[in-house]
């Protein structure tokens, strides 16, 4: 596990032989992703809950309500960030295609393809967000994007809403 985070075994806590090994599951820390605050996933029996990106219903609705595609232009800078810097090593960041980003977006339930994928980069681009890699070869040379480094730290959807 990324932050080393152990089950808490119920004996240890209440010392009643009941509760032998039964676990709860520790309370994982993370940032809203719209206003930056910290608040904790709680494992649920249902699984509800326990994927969320942002502190409350009313955060969730700013990004939605922010433009008209907003939440489409949200959810490929968050592709951009988690499998472009989260899953390399060391953090160096993950250069992704358009196809990638556009496969991805499908799992998302947005219609997407690697052109439209592609302008919403372009876009985000030129507002100085995400960063363009052209690869030589060829009459048509794929281009390749990724999360600028020193926007990593900032939550994404206020981005997406400054902008919108």
């Amino acid at each position: 596990m990324e932050q080393d985070l152990q089950p808490i075994n119920g004996a240890e806590k209440f010392g009643k032989n009941q509760f032998v090994g039964f676990n709860w599951e520790p309370k994982i820390p993370i940032k809203c992703d719209n206003c930056g605050c910290e608040t904790h996933l709680v494992a649920a029996f249902h699984g509800n809950g326990n994927n969320r990106w942002f502190c409350s219903r009313e955060c969730h609705n700013q990004i939605k309500k922010a433009g008209k595609r907003s939440n489409r232009d949200y959810n490929m800078l968050r592709v951009l960030r988690e499998l472009g810097w989260r899953t390399t090593p060391k953090k160096k960041g993950r250069w992704m295609y358009a196809h990638e980003i556009a496969k991805t977006m499908e799992l998302f339930n947005f219609k997407c393809n690697s052109s439209s994928a592609a302008q919403v980069m372009r876009l985000y681009a030129k507002r100085g967000i995400v960063e363009i890699k052209y690869d030589d070869g060829g009459a048509y040379p794929l281009q390749s994007y990724r999360l600028k480094p020193s926007i990593r730290s900032i939550p994404l959807a206020k981005l997406v809403r400054d902008y919108y």
